[in-house]
């Protein structure tokens, strides 16, 4: 392992021990910090739970700690870093199976993304062990604005706010110190390229103009620049009012969505690649759904571009021209240089292969180098981190082929932590396109994200954020759940309100009979009545709303008196009936 950066060093003495919420900047590599921290509770004598880790980030953790990963059977009683998912801590932890009380503490990761079940654990933990440690870490600062960040501590029960932005003063230092000579390249769209561009975003700003005008009050906050944004920024954005919006509208999110993959392939795929895209489009079948973007005048004009590009005299993309002339540049040094270059996705990496190498290697897709006079030229997808990649390589020179946020931050922690050989980094964009944009428009929403936390953190006052865990109890009754439906968040909710919960494992079609509980599959019924004349209420639980139509339900309530109809929906997502005064004449008629 090379060596810690400062900024490492003081984040792992900041967290060790300490209930915080971590929120640093993208690329930093805090999976490193966490690593080192996990590293220092493997004796035995410790017992620390990691939850909320993505698959492969929990295998590269749990390789480099040498300790098995959730998927795989481990002990609780053997003590260390255990690898947990949420919900199978939740039961194990209803069921008595792991001893809450001796943990040391509990490391979640991503805390960005913190759902039901996380939340269910750390509650559980917290109120069977006032005094582990709870530290959460996340890399994605936009996703926490005011009222987001408050919510997530007060579901860790931390009130300790560790914000660490690219432009903090100990990070500036530590990577201020050797940095990549860096070779900015930007390359001049062709003129077709640049008319197919306005074309498109005419296009996109007709679907938002569109969206807007049809959910007036709704979308006030849309406009291209979050059309373009990614895919996951965008729906998130879209989730809370998703349920009133009707199907042309949601036809034209679709729309834009794929204007903006055709934007990006723009920037990145040569002229056949790009029409080939557009052909779907063209159908009738597609014209008959789509929002009628097809009927614009832009859209032909978009039509018969791209079309003019692979003629005869097909285009070169730019940047392929650019990309060979810096290869060639390279290659006249006498010194045997490694060179790895970078692009987003695997297609284009085999594409660049086959250009690169006059299709010598078009019969070997899987081939990823080529050599090139003394030159020895790899071609990798972008993944994350990059340092095992850098390692494995040890490349002289690297060639960013799309502008990536996370990948430059990469360079720079391994060039600082790496200080010989100095690297040199060709930064390949277009300038003046959406691809720059977008890349400048990553970096200015991370730093307004920081700015807006560093004066929400300077507004929160001691205990603002602490909440009562409360007890576990019986109160309320009894609820037996199967192991399965831990996956949702009922359990949590009835565990909220003083219910005990009992996890149970049932077979399909299981019908169980218990004192004022039955259970049939995910139908659940309660005796409720507590008045003279005892009714019966039936709670109705729909796992998947879709599956179940309006009628059914509607008829399964008639059946009962004062039947209720429950359905779970994700948090943000809203009621997904076409309005609830249809679901309610449905119910009463």
């Amino acid at each position: 392992m090379s060596r810690m950066l400062e900024y490492e060093r003081q984040l792992l003495l900041d967290m060790v021990g300490v209930n915080c919420l971590l929120i640093s900047a993208a690329g930093l590599d805090i999976e490193r910090v966490m690593e080192s921290l996990l590293r220092a509770y493997l004796d035995p004598r410790n017992l620390v739970l990691v939850v909320g880790t993505g698959n492969e980030q929990e295998l590269r953790l749990a390789n480099a700690l040498g300790v098995p990963p959730s998927t795989q059977k481990c002990s609780y009683d053997e003590g260390g870093v255990v690898f947990v998912t949420a919900r199978v801590l939740v039961v194990d932890a209803l069921r008595d199976r792991v001893p809450l009380a001796n943990v040391t503490g509990v490391v979640m990761l991503r805390a960005h993304a913190i759902l039901a079940q996380e939340a269910f654990a750390l509650r559980l933990f917290r109120q069977r062990n006032p005094t582990g440690f709870i530290c959460a870490v996340s890399d994605a600062p936009s996703r926490f604005s005011s009222h987001n960040v408050r919510k997530v501590m007060r579901t860790i029960f931390c009130d300790n706010l560790l914000l660490w932005p690219r432009f903090h003063s100990v990070v500036v230092s530590a990577l201020s110190g050797v940095t990549p000579e860096v070779v900015e390249l930007h390359v001049k769209m062709t003129q077709s390229m640049l008319k197919i561009q306005t074309a498109l975003l005419e296009l996109l700003s007709y679907c938002v103009r569109e969206l807007r005008r049809l959910n007036p009050g709704l979308l006030d906050e849309l406009n291209v620049e979050e059309a373009l944004a990614s895919p996951r920024t965008l729906q998130r954005l879209l989730d809370p009012v998703w349920h009133q919006l009707g199907p042309k509208s949601r036809q034209l999110i679709a729309d834009a969505k794929t204007l903006r993959t055709l934007l990006r392939s723009l920037c990145q795929s040569d002229s056949t690649s790009f029409l080939a895209q557009l052909a779907p489009l063209r159908t009738a079948e597609y014209a008959q759904r789509s929002s009628g973007w097809l009927l614009l005048p832009a859209a032909e004009s978009l039509f018969v571009l791209a079309k003019g590009r692979d003629g005869n005299d097909k285009e070169i993309c730019p940047k392929w021209s650019a990309l060979a002339d810096v290869l060639e540049e390279e290659a006249k040094d006498d010194g045997e240089n490694k060179i790895l270059i970078l692009a987003e996705e695997r297609r284009t990496c085999r594409q660049l292969m086959r250009y690169l190498t006059k299709d010598e290697a078009s019969s070997e897709d899987d081939q990823t180098f080529f050599k090139k006079n003394n030159c020895l030229v790899f071609l990798e997808p972008l993944v994350s981190p990059l340092e095992p990649l850098l390692a494995a390589f040890s490349p002289r020179i690297i060639i960013l082929y799309d502008a990536n946020v996370v990948a430059v931050r990469q360079l720079e922690v391994f060039q600082a932590r790496n200080p010989e050989p100095r690297l040199r980094v060709y930064f390949v964009v277009f300038g003046g396109s959406v691809e720059e944009q977008l890349y400048l428009t990553a970096l200015r929403r991370e730093k307004d994200a920081f700015e807006a936390l560093v004066r929400e953190k300077a507004s929160l006052g001691a205990g603002e954020v602490s909440v009562d865990v409360g007890v576990e109890s019986a109160k309320h009754g009894i609820v037996l759940v199967d192991v399965r439906e831990f996956r949702s968040e009922l359990p949590n909710l009835l565990h909220q309100k003083e219910v005990r919960v009992e996890p149970i494992t049932l077979k399909v079609g299981n019908l169980i009979f218990i004192f004022k509980i039955n259970l049939v599959n995910n139908q659940i019924a309660i005796q409720m009545g507590r008045e003279e004349r005892e009714r019966e209420y039936y709670l109705f639980y729909i796992h998947d709303v879709y599956k179940l139509e309006v009628s059914q339900s509607a008829a399964r309530l008639k059946a009962a008196v004062g039947g209720a109809g429950l359905a779970e929906f994700f948090p943000d997502g809203g009621w997904p009936f076409s309005s609830a005064a249809s679901v309610a004449d449905n119910i009463l008629s």
